[in-house]
């Protein structure tokens, strides 16, 4: 059985896997640090993936999500959460941006990406992303970058998190709370495991108190990107559209 050790979220994790192309996966985060966890991939959890989703694809890609399920269960209890989202770095600091898929989430961090072209800007994941929520909320990339395959091994401290609508006008607003918790909770690994749901709860809560949340209509222009940029930051808090 191939295995190997990858670390994720500062955590070293060996990996016991069915097929060598899951290494192959996660060749940008293996290292040779002494583990804390150790899983297990069996048959039983590629068939779990694939009667999940219903999904249409080999053994071998199932296995990437077997594993990364098992990692997602594994690290809520050292505060940290998978947070689906598209993560880009900028001047040291994470604008996390949530959406249904197909909005357009990764189509906007490719206009920022185009728009801070000459700053220190970086794509820290396209998908799945871990945030670790400590005396600083910090997100991490993972090997999981979506389809495009964007994002890298590094990790930053999250400036705002803002979720994306289409619209034929840019406007955003901040959430309140409650509303932000709604959004936050949508986005994040949900275990079946009570203790463990409670607690990724307490972490959601904990994020939505330190880390402002934004909602915004925004249209695939570079307009959209100086306005969510203008907030995030943390330049403006009154609602505007631009």
């Amino acid at each position: 059985m191939p295995n190997f050790v990858m670390c994720l979220a500062d955590i070293p994790i060996q990996v016991n896997c069915l097929f060598d192309s899951t290494e192959i996966y996660c060749k940008d985060f293996v290292c040779d640090i002494d583990p804390v966890y150790d899983i297990s991939i069996s048959e039983r959890d590629i068939l779990f993936e694939r009667n999940m989703d219903a999904l249409d694809v080999s053994d071998q890609y199932l296995e990437t999500l077997a594993v990364f399920r098992k990692i997602a269960e594994l690290l809520i209890d050292d505060d940290i959460i998978l947070f689906h989202s598209s993560v880009i770095e900028l001047d040291g600091y994470a604008y996390v941006f949530g959406a249904p898929s197909g909005t357009g989430k990764s189509t906007h961090t490719g206009l920022w990406r185009e728009y801070f072209k000459g700053r220190d800007v970086h794509m820290i994941n396209d998908d799945k992303p871990l945030m670790k929520i400590d005396d600083q909320i910090e997100i991490y990339g993972t090997p999981w970058m979506g389809k495009e395959r964007l994002g890298e091994n590094r990790s930053a401290p999250v400036k705002a998190i803002c979720f994306l609508k289409q619209g034929k006008k840019n406007m955003i607003r901040r959430l309140d709370y409650n509303d932000a918790l709604t959004k936050v909770f949508r986005q994040t690994y949900r275990s079946s495991n009570r203790d463990k749901l409670e607690k990724t709860m307490k972490l959601l809560d904990e994020l939505c108190q330190r880390i402002p949340v934004y909602e915004m209509d925004c249209t695939i222009s570079e307009d959209a990107v100086k306005l969510a940029y203008a907030y995030m930051k943390g330049e403006t808090e009154d609602e505007t559209e631009g």
